[in-house]
């Protein structure tokens, strides 16, 4: 018997799990892909490439995480955690802000997590107390400790 293909168009449920391939009796099975490398899925339907990677800048301390941070569309910067350390860059590789004395270790890079709210980013870790990065200018940022680590 012969093999039915049907012509795709939309890719608007984006890239499935491999685990979806037994589920082609969904809907949503025939609005996704099984890879979308160096793709990313228009709200339209279709795919466009990825931008590609510009090198900025050359770190001088490793091992670092790199954090993206965008608060409006002309306002993006690039946070490096490194071993006690926080440095804060512009998208066009200018250096804002570097804080020295941060609670976290080289360590503890691999297993730190972040959430970006407004003109804050929390810092997160079971080993420290949260710590909250704010922007105070278009070029400054503060960090301080919070008071507590419940979140309401």
């Amino acid at each position: 018997m012969p093999k039915l293909r049907r012509a795709q168009t939309n890719f608007a449920q984006g890239e499935f799990s491999p685990l979806m391939n037994s589920r082609r009796d969904l809907q949503l099975f025939r609005n996704g892909a099984a890879s979308l490398l160096n793709r990313r899925p228009l709200s339209q339907g279709g795919t466009t490439t990825r931008p590609a990677f510009e090198h900025i800048a050359t770190l001088s301390y490793t091992p670092a995480i790199l954090i993206a941070a965008r608060f409006r569309a002309d306002q993006r910067y690039v946070f490096v955690l490194s071993d006690g350390r926080l440095d804060a860059w512009t998208s066009d590789g200018t250096a804002c802000t570097a804080v020295t004395g941060c609670a976290w270790t080289s360590a503890m890079l691999d297993t730190i997590n972040w959430c970006i709210a407004g003109d804050t980013i929390l810092i997160l870790h079971e080993s420290m107390p949260t710590q909250r990065v704010t922007r105070t200018g278009a070029t400054t940022f503060t960090i301080k400790t919070s008071q507590s680590n419940h979140v309401p």
